[in-house]
């Protein structure tokens, strides 16, 4: 009998582990589909996709609105060669948990976010928003990087990330919008070498939201937040804060504010 019960036990984890790599072949060996070759439009194509596959979209202007909800890798030719644009109220919302997408243009949501993430596990690097309303808005989400992407000329913020956990911005650049980039009743929450340069009001703007949701642990490393109309850094109501190895400086208003704020650590800026 226990002979049986080792050979069940061995039979047991051997399917286990045959079923887990299955479905890492099936993850790793998705298929490539290609925009316009093999579907007219970015959406068609994402319709028509399964779990896991590549979407690679040649470079041209598609005027679509575009919805992911499927985790799909989605690639452009190049990042300034391949636009997506749409006017109300999104051009790209990103719902699907470990969806990413890299090397496209966002832009002219002018009564909306430009490119909208509401998942989990997700990896935006090198995209650009621009002309849009709000640029990258980071929505109750968790666990995501964005990484090497232009926030440019929106008329509200940059960035917001709003009512999210664990954040990295790594590489961010955020010039001429209102605020560059606002982190609003969000939890750790780390920007990494990004630039805050030239907006209408803060580059940096950290909040709670309405009267009971705060802002906790905020992280800002090696960025430059300069020649804003306000002040660089703009911190309220926020629980843990450290600003390290920053060149804040030629902002209209204060360096950096902080108000109502706790566990405070600045240094080497």
């Amino acid at each position: 009998m226990e002979g049986l019960k080792g050979l069940s036990l061995f039979v047991l984890v051997s399917v286990g582990v045959l079923l887990m790599m299955v479905a890492s072949a099936d993850e790793a060996d998705g298929a490539t589909i290609t925009v316009p070759d093999d579907h007219a439009t970015i959406q068609e194509a994402i319709d028509n996709a399964n779990d896991y596959d590549t979407l690679f979209i040649k470079d041209g202007l598609y005027i679509e609105s575009v919805i992911v909800y499927r985790p799909l890798t989605i690639i452009g030719e190049s990042r300034a060669g391949t636009v997506i644009e749409y006017d109300d109220p999104f051009a790209v919302l990103i719902v699907a948990n470990r969806a990413s997408l890299s090397s496209v243009t966002v832009q002219g949501t002018t009564v909306g976010a430009g490119l909208i993430l509401q998942a989990s596990n997700c990896v935006i690097e090198d995209v650009t928003v621009k002309d849009c309303t709000w640029g990258l808005w980071v929505n109750r989400a968790y666990h995501n990087v964005v990484r090497n992407v232009q926030c440019l000329n929106n008329s509200w913020q940059g960035v917001l990330v709003e009512e999210a956990d664990d954040t990295l911005l790594q590489d961010v650049t955020c010039k001429d919008n209102n605020e560059g980039i606002n982190i609003r009743a969000a939890v750790d929450t780390t920007l990494e070498d990004c630039t805050m340069i030239e907006n209408r009001v803060h580059g940096l703007l950290v909040e709670r939201l309405d009267d009971y949701y705060e802002t906790e642990d905020v992280t800002v490393l090696n960025c430059v937040i300069s020649n804003n109309s306000g002040n660089g850094g703009d911190f309220s109501d926020t629980d843990g804060v450290i600003v390290e190895g920053c060149i804040i400086e030629d902002n209209a208003w204060s360096a950096i504010r902080f108000d109502r704020c706790n566990d405070v650590v600045v240094r080497g800026c």
